[in-house]
């Protein structure tokens, strides 16, 4: 059984739309600031400089962060390459977040880097493959929810929350990226993607993940998600999260 942390009890009040969870920022962008040499792969940084990493996280503790995001965004076995597995990476990159003195630990799972079929080469129970591998990952450590991130295909988006469910015991934030037009690059609006993404079945077991939608993107989308918001409301619950460093369009779904 994980032991319960002090301040888990705040994570709870936010799936209930009783409090607020103030997120991190980039983690790309900070490392960049702190030397990171031109063509390194951030991921790997969790085995080769684990100091540089946790700098980076304890920098947003000391900021007011309630959540930190892993250094794990790109961390799937395609743009590994083999230079580490995936289950290696998400271990140390857990345990760094951890050590920064962080409330809450956030495993973070970016897009693949491949369009999925048609449009590009990436057949989808090769995109549920690399998912659920860093689902599987996600699983064997101790972070306390996971968060799908900056997602334009609704199709890839839904593929991994499918995924999650299926596989972890634990809070699932997804969220998806809007231009300024308040569509994803995609074609898709605020409103579809969280109707869509609420809906995605679970498996059936005795404790399943609760699951927010999450829509952000430029502050020009802000007029756009307010029918989100209302698509969204269809589900169990609604809920708000910010991200520092981000955008303050926000409209969540949360569904038991």
């Amino acid at each position: 059984m994980t032991e319960k942390r002090p301040g888990r009890d705040l994570l709870s009040a936010a799936l209930a739309r009783e409090a607020f969870l103030l997120f991190d920022g980039a983690m790309g962008t900070m490392l960049q600031a702190r030397g990171m040499a031109a063509g390194t792969v951030p991921e790997l940084l969790v085995l080769s400089d684990p100091e540089l990493v946790t700098d980076v996280h304890r920098a947003y503790v000391q900021a007011g962060c309630d959540v930190v995001t892993t250094c794990t965004f790109g961390a799937n076995s395609a743009k590994l390459d083999g230079r580490a597995s995936v289950a290696e990476v998400f271990s140390a990159a857990v345990r760094l977040a951890r050590a920064s003195g962080a409330r809450y630990v956030a495993a973070d799972m970016g897009p693949t880097g491949s369009l999925l079929e048609p449009l590009g080469p990436l057949g989808l129970d090769e995109c549920e493959r690399l998912y659920r591998e860093q689902a599987e990952a996600v699983a064997a450590t101790d972070a306390d929810l996971a968060i799908v991130e900056t997602m334009g295909d609704l199709l890839e988006a839904k593929c991994a929350l499918r995924v999650c469910r299926e596989t972890l015991d634990i809070p699932v934030i997804v969220t998806m990226t809007f231009g300024e037009d308040g569509l994803t690059f995609l074609g898709t609006p605020p409103d579809v993607a969280a109707a869509t993404s609420g809906g995605v079945p679970k498996k059936v077991r005795p404790s399943s993940p609760k699951v927010m939608v999450t829509i952000t993107g430029m502050s020009s989308v802000s007029r756009h998600t307010r029918s989100a918001h209302l698509a969204s409301s269809k589900s169990p619950m609604v809920s708000t999260i910010a991200r520092s460093a981000s955008v303050a369009a926000t409209a969540s779904a949360c569904s038991r």
